[in-house]
């Protein structure tokens, strides 16, 4: 068993889309099919789902592939809390010790396995405690987080995610250019932009 996990946040409700966003999709699938296929083909990690606003439907969806589900229940609370939930999931359920845990979106259409297994690759090889993801002007998922921050996740409330664990933790931090990063699915507006994007 793989000493690293992998937290897909899937809770959210899609709020600015009015409809559940990742059942849309790209490239002929669905952005969970695109993210779900990603992590399926990554050897030796334990992924989990964390599901919520639409439990059946994403559910239904990830039937196919070989990954763990869990219910946020309490996913109206915001992102902190679903990270919580896969965390202390993977922390329970993993038959070895995690030492590093991933935090990855499922709206991010051009993260690929490539890309996943050269931040992994980053991680084992760096004294650094956290890796991110640089998208140019900012940084985001995805990010990998090593043991020592695992209380600190735990602790996370309501919507704050780990930005602020990143921001004060700057001298601990080793980052990965992924421009690509800052295009997600937020708005059917992304989503047309996106397919006209892929289509060049």
């Amino acid at each position: 068993m793989s000493e690293l996990g992998i937290i897909i946040l899937a809770a959210g409700e899609s709020k600015r889309m009015g409809f559940p966003k990742l059942k849309l999709e790209l490239d002929g699938k669905s952005l969970l099919d695109h993210v779900l296929d990603i992590t399926s083909s990554l050897k030796e990690v334990e992924t989990v789902l964390v599901l919520g606003a639409y439990m059946k439907l994403y559910n239904n969806i990830a039937g196919k592939w070989p990954v763990n589900k869990v219910f946020n229940k309490e996913w109206q609370s915001g992102m902190g809390v679903s990270i919580v939930t896969g965390l202390r999931f993977l922390l329970d359920k993993s038959e070895t010790a995690i030492n590093s845990v991933m935090i990855l979106l499922a709206d991010q259409p051009f993260v690929t396995k490539a890309y996943l297994e050269k931040m992994i690759l980053k991680s084992n090889t760096t004294n650094k405690g956290i890796i991110i993801s640089d998208y140019g002007s900012v940084s985001g998922p995805p990010v990998i987080f090593k043991s020592p921050y695992f209380d600190k996740l735990l602790e996370l409330k309501g919507d704050q995610g780990a930005k602020h664990l990143i921001a004060h933790h700057q001298n601990d931090c080793d980052a990965m250019s992924f421009p690509e990063g800052k295009y997600d699915v937020n708005t059917p507006e992304d989503h047309n932009r996106l397919i006209r994007r892929k289509s060049r």
